[in-house]
C-alpha cells in the first residue's frame, strides 16, 4: 500500500495530540517558509508560571503573601505548643465510707409512735479536694466547672422500715439549681439498698477556703412496720466522685507549670526544594517568636536558642542579646483575649537575621522555656480553662524586594517520543517566552525518561538536552525604575535541533518528558535590586516541527 506523505504528516499530529497535554493553533504563525521547510508542525506546550509555581511545591505548608507594600512574601510559620491544661491538672477521686444512723431521741420515737411516723437525720462529710499535675500539689482550687463526671451513692438500711435516702451538695449546682437526688428504699423484712447516681457534666463546684467538698446524706425513716428499730446500726454509705475533668477551673496556682516541647522546627523549603540558588540575597527577612498565652495565669518565658541548620553548613546562630529574658506574657483575658509577647529579629533591631537566613538555613530551630507566675497572694484568683496551652509560633518572611538573585526555575511537560514514527529527519523545537519577571535569564530544554526510587519517589533522568554551548539569553521584563515593577514582558524566541539518530536515540531510551529551565539571574547582571510582585510570570510556549523523510 502506498500512503502519501500528507498522510503520513496527519498521523503523526494525531499521534502527538493524544500524548500531550497544552497546545495553542498559532504558535509557529511568525515562522517564514524561507526559514526552514517542515512537514508538519504541533504545538506543545503553552503554560504561565508565577510566583507560587516558583517558590512553593504542591502541599507545601509555607505560603506567598502580599504584603502592606504589595510585594510578595515567601512566610513560614510553625506551631509549637504545650499540652493543654485539661491534661496537665487532673481533679482528684473522691471516696468515702460511713456508717451513721437516727438519733437515740429519734429511734425511740418510732418506737412509741403508730405508722407514718417520719424522722430525719443526716450525715455531712468533708471530703478534701486536692489537684494533682505538674506543680500542682499546692494549688488551691476555688471553682470548678465540670464537663464531665459522675457522682455515685450506694446505701443500705439495716432497719425494716421504709427510707428516703437524700444526698445532696451545697456547694454544687447545675444552671442555677442545686445538685439534689434521692432514692427510696421499701421495707420487705431484709435489709435494703439504695443507689443514687448523678452525671456532673455542667456542674459548678464551689469549693470551701480549705478545699473541701461539703457532702449531705439525709435518711428520712417513715415507720412502716411494727418491728423494733435498734439504737445504733441503721446505715452504712459508700459515696464517690470520680472521672471528673473540668471545663473552667479558678484558684491559686503558685507552682504550676506547663511542660513544652523544647524544640521546635521550621523547615525553610524555599532553601531547599522551591528553588536552586546559586546567589540569593534578601535585603529585608525578618524572623519572629510568637509566645501566646490562652491560659489565665501570667506566664515567664524564655527563648533559649533561635539556630539554622543545614547539612554540611555553617549557620551562624541568631543572635539574642538584644531581648532581656525571661520576656512576660500576660495571661488570657476572661473574656478570651490571647496574652501575647512577639521577640522580633529585623535587620533595623541590631539582629544578625539577614546573615543567618542568607547563609541557606534548611531549618530554623527553638528552643523556649515557661513558667506560671501566680504571684504571693493567694486572694488573688486565676483561671485556666481545659483548653488553654502555651502556643510558641517560629516565623520567617523572606519579603521579594531588595533581592538579588540566581534561581532556577524548572518544570516538566508529557512527550511520547515512542509515538513518533521512524520517518522523523530532524525536529525542531520552538520556544517562545514572555518574561514578566524583573529578571534575565538562560533556558535550556532537556529530555528526559521518568521512573522512581527505591523510596518510590519520582525521579527523572536526563538523557539529552536541546541546547550545546551557549544557551539562549531570556531578557529581562521592562522595569519601570520608580517603582521595581515589570512594565511590559519582553518576548524571546528560541530555536533549537535534533537529527533523526538523536531522536531515534531517544526514543529507543525512552524518553517521555521535557523538562525546561530557565535559570533568571536580577537584570542588570545582578547589579539592581529587584521586588517581586504578585502579578509577575513565566509564559512560556513550546512547539514542535518535524521534517520527515519524502522517500517510499
Amino acid at each position: 500500500m502506498i500512503f502519501s506523505k500528507k498522510y503520513l504528516a496527519a498521523s503523526a499530529v494525531s499521534l502527538l495530540l493524544i500524548s500531550t497535554s497544552c497546545y495553542k493553533k498559532d504558535d509557529f504563525s511568525n515562522m517564514a517558509e524561507s526559514e526552514w521547510a517542515p512537514d508538519f508542525s504541533v504545538p506543545l506546550v503553552n503554560a504561565d508560571v508565577g510566583v507560587n509555581d516558583i517558590f512553593l511545591k504542591k502541599d507545601s505548608p509555607e505560603k506567598i503573601v502580599i504584603n502592606d507594600k504589595n510585594i510578595v512574601e515567601v512566610y513560614y510559620l510553625s506551631d509549637n505548643y504545650s499540652a493543654m491544661a485539661g491534661d496537665l491538672l487532673a481533679l482528684p477521686v473522691l471516696s468515702d465510707n460511713n456508717a451513721f444512723g437516727l438519733s437515740l431521741a429519734n429511734s425511740g420515737l418510732l418506737n412509741q409512735m403508730p405508722n407514718g411516723t417520719k424522722v430525719a437525720d443526716s450525715l455531712v462529710l468533708m471530703l478534701p479536694y486536692p489537684l494533682s499535675g505538674q506543680g500542682a500539689s499546692n494549688a488551691l482550687p476555688d471553682s470548678i466547672w465540670l464537663k464531665d463526671g459522675v457522682l455515685l451513692a450506694d446505701l443500705k438500711s439495716n432497719i425494716n422500715q421504709k427510707v428516703n435516702f437524700t444526698i445532696s451538695i451545697p456547694g454544687a449546682s447545675r444552671n442555677g439549681v442545686p445538685l439534689r437526688q434521692s432514692a427510696q428504699v421499701i421495707p420487705s423484712g431484709t435489709p435494703g439498698n439504695a443507689h443514687i447516681e448523678i452525671a456532673l457534666a455542667g456542674v459548678l463546684l464551689d469549693l470551701n477556703s480549705q478545699q473541701e467538698l461539703e457532702v449531705h446524706l439525709i435518711a428520712e425513716v417513715e415507720k412502716s412496720s411494727s418491728e423494733t428499730v435498734p439504737a445504733s446500726g441503721h446505715f452504712t454509705s459508700s459515696v464517690q466522685l470520680k472521672e471528673q475533668e473540668f471545663k473552667k477551673i479558678t484558684g491559686y496556682f503558685p507552682g504550676l507549670e506547663m511542660p513544652i516541647v523544647t524544640n521546635d522546627t521550621l523547615f525553610l523549603r524555599i532553601f531547599k526544594n522551591a528553588i536552586e540558588a546559586d546567589i540569593l540575597d534578601f535585603e529585608d527577612p525578618s524572623a519572629k517568636i510568637s509566645i501566646r498565652n490562652s491560659a489565665g495565669i501570667p506566664l515567664k518565658s524564655s527563648l533559649n536558642a533561635f539556630t539554622g541548620f543545614r547539612p554540611g553548613a555553617m549557620i551562624p546562630p541568631v543572635n539574642l542579646s538584644g531581648t532581656s529574658y525571661p520576656v512576660d506574657v500576660p495571661a488570657q483575658t476572661d473574656g478570651g483575649a490571647q496574652g501575647q509577647n512577639d521577640i522580633d529579629f529585623t535587620v533595623n533591631n541590631a539582629s544578625n537575621i539577614g546573615n543567618v537566613l542568607n547563609s541557606f538555613p534548611r531549618y530554623m530551630t527553638n528552643q523556649t522555656s515557661h513558667q506560671f507566675v501566680h504571684g504571693t497572694n493567694p486572694a488573688v484568683n486565676h483561671f485556666l480553662y481545659d483548653t488553654s496551652r502555651i502556643h510558641v509560633y517560629a516565623e520567617v518572611r523572606l519579603p521579594l524586594d531588595g533581592l538579588s538573585l540566581n534561581l532556577s526555575l524548572l518544570d516538566t511537560f508529557n512527550f511520547e517520543f515512542a509515538e513518533v514514527a521512524d520517518e522523523i529527519e530532524r525536529l525542531m523545537l520552538r520556544v517562545i517566552i514572555n518574561n514578566g519577571f524583573p529578571s534575565d535569564g538562560t533556558l535550556q530544554v532537556y529530555f528526559c525518561k521518568d521512573g522512581t526510587d527505591q523510596g518510590g519517589n519520582p525521579v527523572f533522568t536526563t538523557l539529552d538536552s536541546l541546547y550545546t554551548g551557549a544557551r539562549p539569553v531570556l531578557k529581562s521584563g521592562i522595569v519601570n525604575p520608580s517603582n521595581g515593577k515589570v512594565s511590559k514582558p519582553t518576548l524571546s524566541i528560541e530555536d533549537g535541533y535534533l537529527t533523526g539518530a538523536q531522536w531515534k536515540a531517544l526514543r529507543a531510551a525512552g524518553a517521555n518528558r521535557i523538562r525546561i529551565r530557565a535559570r533568571l539571574t536580577t537584570y542588570d547582571h545582578g547589579t539592581e535590586l529587584v521586588k517581586v510582585y504578585e502579578d509577575n510570570k513565566l509564559n512560556i510556549k513550546i512547539s514542535a516541527q518535524f521534517k520527515i523523510k519524502t522517500s517510499f
